[in-house]
């Protein structure tokens, strides 16, 4: 049997989803290694399991490394443990929580990784781009992913950070997992539930460009008296975020690169007997960029 790696995901529809399943499928042809992917539906509980299973099988069978973007944040740490406990490296994609410091403690002869972009920063640009979209201020309406997942609680933090002494502030949050149909469902409960005691937002903050999506649809077809609403949101992918900022839809997005393919390059560094880094930093930019070049 050939080395393997299993690749965790949430699914195999969005196509952020599809192009890091891709990163890691050429990733893995460069380095010689098989992989396996497995979607989780974006439910923690089903991501537990599938995880759970890879490593439970004889030591002959198990993969080299879980390779996971996890969607929740409760049970990750135990399987991580399992995993190292058994052989398996762990290397964690998009976010890079507080538990892989002390699982590199604890398992100093193992591989515990994570490739990500700075969340934190991501938050910031946000900000940023929030900012510049509305320099005048005023009350903006920001739609997060999983309250639970690292990911989000950096973001949002760097979000509060970038902007605090702007004029701009949070006036409602919105939790989604990440879709367009959860972030239109979560617009059409808030505005259902406040009815006319809902005040329109100035702007519209996504943590992902697909949420921004599904919230600006919700607001379109509940309140159309509201007329256009700014947004601004995050990924940045060349057919779908950056197409809606030529398409005036958005106004601006956060370009966040996929990350299966060099945390996938961890693994197989790390079988060569290379020494990896315990964070591989990915780079993020604004698109359209915060300072356009002068003609």
């Amino acid at each position: 049997m050939r080395p393997w790696i299993l690749v965790s995901l949430c699914n195999d529809r969005q196509e952020y989803q599809r192009l890091q399943a891709a990163d890691a499928r050429a990733a893995a042809a460069r380095a010689g290694l098989d992989i396996r992917l497995a979607f989780s539906e974006i439910d923690p509980a089903r991501q537990v399991q599938q995880l759970t299973e890879a490593i439970s099988g004889p030591e002959e069978a198990r993969p080299l490394a879980l390779v996971v973007e996890t969607t929740g944040s409760v049970g990750f740490e135990r399987v991580a443990r399992l995993a190292l406990g058994a052989g398996v490296g762990w290397v964690q994609v998009s976010d890079s929580p507080r538990y892989l410091e002390v699982l590199r403690q604890d398992f100093p002869d193992r591989l515990v990784a994570a490739a990500c972009y700075d969340n934190q920063e991501i938050g910031r640009t946000l900000a940023r781009l929030a900012v510049r979209t509305l320099p005048a201020g005023g009350g903006a309406v920001v739609v997060e992913g999983p309250t639970a997942t690292a990911g989000t609680q950096q973001r949002r933090r760097g979000l509060e950070e970038g902007l605090r002494g702007s004029g701009l502030r949070i006036a409602k949050t919105l939790s989604a997992d990440w879709t367009s149909s959860g972030a239109q469902k979560a617009a059409e409960a808030w505005l259902r539930l406040t009815g006319t005691a809902a005040g329109r937002p100035d702007l519209l903050v996504a943590f992902n460009d697909e949420m921004a999506v599904g919230a600006l649809a919700a607001i379109h077809a509940l309140r159309p008296e509201w007329g256009p609403i700014p947004a601004v949101g995050c990924d940045g992918l060349p057919e779908s975020g950056q197409r809606l900022v030529r398409e005036g839809i958005l106004r601006a997005t956060v370009v966040t690169p996929t990350t299966t393919g060099p945390a996938v390059d961890l693994v197989a560094r790390s079988t060569r007997g290379e020494k990896v880094p315990p964070v591989e930093s990915i780079a993020i930019h604004p698109f359209p960029p915060a300072d356009p070049p002068r003609p």
